[in-house]
């Protein structure tokens, strides 16, 4: 069972790890299931419930970006420290002839270089996870818009007639034009108020020492 928290490597390489929390990501993402039975009173809670997910991943990717892009640095000055110690000597001492491909090699085999792209690939790796869930809540989101604007986001879809005798009249629900206005003003209104109270983003420490040149 997924739990909701995971551990990444710092992008820095210091041995220390970051948690990341996304519990309440999962726990509306076990609502998924719900758009099978999607109606005019629901819609617009399982838009408002989805969308504030897809945000929860928008802050989850910033961090990771951010450790990303120190681990990507950090392997990069792996590298180039690792060929710089593949002195003609030291190429020597290991019994082979010095050439440029034999030095890359050493490279590409050395312990602290094999460290820090496995730390670079385990970060990689959460990102497309998190993006994966992200765009089920996109999808979603769409799907939602999609139904209330065809009016088929009904009381009478197939989950509420599966349990009704064919005989019974199907029960008129609320006028799908009200519903499209109801989610698009929900969305628009989202949308402001995350563009105007946008919280900050907890990133790791030693981001504000960070200078970007």
């Amino acid at each position: 069972m997924e739990t909701g928290i995971y551990k990444i490597p710092h992008g820095k390489g210091d041995g220390t790890s970051v948690v990341l929390d996304i519990r309440s990501v999962v726990e509306k993402e076990a609502r998924l299931a719900e758009l099978a039975w999607v109606n005019p009173h629901t819609a617009t809670e399982l838009f408002s419930t989805f969308n504030r997910a897809w945000l929860d991943t928008e802050k989850t990717l910033a961090t990771l970006t951010y450790h990303h892009a120190l681990a990507k640095k950090n392997l990069t000055l792996v590298r180039g420290e690792t060929f710089l110690n593949c002195t003609e000597a030291a190429v020597k001492a290991r019994g082979h002839k010095p050439s440029a491909d034999i030095r890359k090699a050493m490279v590409d085999v050395d312990p602290a270089v094999l460290e820090a792209q496995d730390r670079l690939d385990r970060i990689d790796a959460v990102i497309a996870y998190v993006k994966s869930k992200q765009t089920a809540f996109a999808s979603a989101c769409s799907g939602i818009k999609a139904l209330v604007r065809s009016g088929s986001a009904t009381p009478t879809n197939l989950h509420a007639l599966s349990d009704r005798p064919a005989s019974t009249p199907a029960a008129a629900g609320p006028d799908p034009r009200s519903v499209t206005k109801a989610a698009n003003d929900l969305a628009s209104a989202m949308k402001q108020s995350a563009e105007e109270n946008d919280e900050d983003l907890p990133l790791p420490p030693g981001f504000a020492s960070v200078t970007v040149r």
